[in-house]
């Protein structure tokens, strides 16, 4: 996966150069410039001169990263970009920050990126409205710097910043300036929505959401639960070829359903075992780039470990579910919240949990894709898609029959319009950290560290998981 980093003002060139260093140990490929003159690390001479005095700047080559030259600056960023190829939509964005019309452009091309937008003296960030690609940034002593990896930030000595979701943040000769946040407000739902109505849009909108990210070599990560087997579903109807994903703990419950699941669609599953041994012996790495938190590192590695055997096959863009849940009422938590408060209450809930998505979910998952070097594909995060399940009515995201509260109502509904098997439409939904085994390997591998309840409680750690991964993290290893 590309890697942007982006410094502006002439006062900044060491700081760009000390980041240029850290890009170059990891062997990348690089674009810099500085106005006047051009700064060529090493010999390293791929970078045409801007013609903008007084901006620096830098953007680390790889299969998904954009770059536009012109007379009003330079345009850098990772990401995708369905309505317009790479090369119109850099040269797009940087003519629509001149003109202070950055959101607008955005939101007409639906972009998924994070970019930079070099000028005279100035550089805009921009993270997409949805979250969909992370950026980071730091400021100090009159530098401020971005990019889309947090160790760059992080090994340049800044305290690290993740940029919200849906922000256009300016920095000029080094001192940030600004954050301006542009993600459309989260009206409530229209009650008027019949749910045939809702079904029948919902399905239309998700259809052309998958086929807008199939382009190249498909990959989706695959349990068998209903969203990765909707995706699945889906594809094959539209008669794309694709290749299904599945990571977890050697006789877990999401490998045992991802083969089955696969065989009643007709596809081969590609499972991708974990070993205790692999397991401890990737955990450095892990705690490493997303730190210590228990959850956080228990939903990395399973995806890491399916990501890793994807990239094996070649295949660099996968897509996943992320987003059904939030959406479309899918964790136990929004049945609690619907008995003690009423459809009100859900609704609340489901745009709070939304609205994290880009915060938590998002960041992590992107920080793992980075290790791999695959882009994540995610058509329930699709901008129109999620316009539209807000406004979508709450009962029919979480639904009470026969004393029996369905979580995801209209997407079973909606999976019967798409051939989707019956077993993964009625399958109950089970989190990925306990579905992959991971939750319960960790806990044996901590124990035979030594690492128990009762001493994690005695210094204060809510268990001993909490307590192993902060070990981790302090000493850098296991």
């Amino acid at each position: 996966m590309s890697v942007i980093l982006g410094v502006c003002s002439r006062k900044e060139i060491p700081a760009f150069r000390l980041m240029a260093d850290l890009l170059l140990d990891e062997g990348r490929l690089l674009y810099a410039s500085s106005g006047d003159e051009c700064i060529l690390i090493e010999e390293r001479k791929n970078a045409p001169q801007s013609n903008v005095k007084n901006c620096v700047g830098v953007a680390v080559g790889g299969d998904d990263w954009f770059y536009f030259n012109g007379e009003g600056g330079v345009s850098v960023g990772v990401g995708e970009t369905y309505e317009r190829s790479r090369e119109e939509f850099a040269k797009g964005i940087l003519e629509a920050s001149e003109g202070g019309e950055v959101r607008d452009f955005l939101r007409k091309t639906e972009a998924e990126v994070a970019a930079l937008l070099l000028g005279k003296d100035c550089i805009t960030a921009v993270r997409d409205e949805i979250g969909c690609r992370v950026l980071y940034y730091g400021s100090k002593g009159g530098v401020t710097i971005f990019s889309n990896r947090k160790s760059v930030v992080a090994r340049a000595g800044f305290e690290v910043r993740v940029a919200p979701a849906g922000s256009v943040i300016r920095a000029y000769e080094g001192e940030l300036r600004g954050i301006y946040l542009w993600r459309h407000a989260l009206k409530g739902y229209e009650k008027s929505i019949r749910l045939e109505e809702a079904v029948e849009e919902l399905s239309r909108i998700f259809k052309n959401a998958v086929l807008k990210r199939s382009r190249g070599r498909v990959g989706v990560l695959f349990s068998g639960g209903l969203d990765s087997t909707l995706i699945v579903s889906t594809l094959c109807e539209l008669g794309v070829k694709c290749k299904l994903y599945c990571s977890g703990v050697e006789g877990s419950k999401d490998v045992e359903n991802a083969i089955l699941t696969g065989e009643e669609i007709g596809l081969e599953v590609k499972v991708r075992s974990i070993s205790e041994e692999e397991l401890e012996a990737v955990l450095p790495t892990v705690v490493g780039v997303i730190g210590g938190n228990v959850l956080n590192v228990e939903l990395a590695i399973p995806l890491l470990f399916a990501l890793d055997a994807a990239r094996e096959d070649g295949c660099d863009r996968v897509m996943n579910g992320t987003g059904a849940d939030e959406l479309f009422g899918g964790y136990s938590k929004f049945v609690s919240v619907l008995k003690e408060g009423g459809y009100e209450a859900l609704q609340s809930a489901l745009t709070s949990s939304f609205t994290a998505l880009s915060e938590n979910d998002l960041v992590r998952e992107e920080e793992v894709a980075g290790i791999v070097g695959v882009l994540l594909r995610r058509p329930f995060l699709d901008a129109r898609l999620v316009e539209y399940a807000i406004r979508i009515p709450p009962q029919y995201k979480v639904t009470v029959k026969n004393e029996e509260y369905i979580r995801k109502y209209i997407l079973r509904i909606m999976a019967e319009h798409f051939h989707t098997p019956r077993s993964a439409v009625e399958r109950r939904k089970l989190a990925f950290q306990y579905g992959s085994g991971v939750d319960k390997a960790l806990r044996r591998i901590a124990l035979k560290k030594g690492f128990t309840r009762r001493k994690a409680k005695e210094l204060g750690f809510r268990g001993e998981l909490e307590h192993f991964l902060e070990a981790i993290k302090l000493k850098g290893g296991l």
